[in-house]
């Protein structure tokens, strides 16, 4: 008598079976990576233009005050042009007096800083109204600007289609700017009239 040898082994059934399911999962794997780079992104650059803030705050710290004669009697800011959504301007401007809208003008610039991508500026939001990016002309757009004494954050914005004045409307209250990725994901940075920049 013969011993019947066991002869197992992969079907072909099992063994496309067994390939789709690894193709499934790593599909997955690659998508949810690929979602979490995405908001990976959108977060790092809001924390860039939140740092740009910062950096423009940290400048009018060092600077002399109104009415003082020096070289140093500058304001520093950070400029939004409406009609991109894809640049923040780091600028100086010579000091005005206080509540004189401070506006960025050509020329001003000491940084640019690009977004990535398909990284976007959408919208911006104070004194309880929004404003999106995009149109306009390009002197308009959002200015953020910290004067001294105390260092709080002034925003110089253009209010809504219809809204008054025809002008900036100068604001001492927070502000909120929606930086988005390929319309999607959005990360803000928050600007507190404090003074105070932060993501969220």
């Amino acid at each position: 008598m013969h011993a019947r040898r066991s002869s197992r082994g992969f079907t072909l059934i099992e063994l496309l079976t067994v390939v789709a399911i690894i193709g499934i999962l790593a599909s997955a794997v690659a998508t949810l990576s690929r979602g979490s780079g995405d908001e990976t992104l959108v977060r790092n650059t809001a924390a860039e233009v939140a740092n740009l803030i910062r950096e423009a705050q940290a400048r009018a710290a060092t600077v002399g005050g109104d009415g003082v004669a020096s070289d140093h009697d500058f304001i520093y800011g950070v400029f939004v042009p409406r009609t991109d959504g894809n640049t923040a301007i780091l600028f100086q401007e010579d000091m005005a007096a206080p509540g004189t809208v401070q506006q960025y003008d050509a020329g001003e610039e000491i940084e640019t800083f690009t977004l990535p991508g398909k990284v976007e500026f959408t919208e911006y939001c104070f004194d309880g109204s929004c404003q999106s990016f995009g149109g306009g002309s390009a002197d308009q757009g959002l200015t953020v600007v910290f004067e001294r004494p105390d260092l709080t954050a002034v925003i110089f914005g253009w209010p809504p289609s219809g809204g008054p004045p025809p002008g900036p409307v100068r604001s001492e209250g927070s502000l909120t700017l929606a930086i988005t990725y390929d319309g999607s994901i959005t990360n803000e940075v928050e600007i507190l009239s404090s003074g105070l920049v932060q993501v969220r």
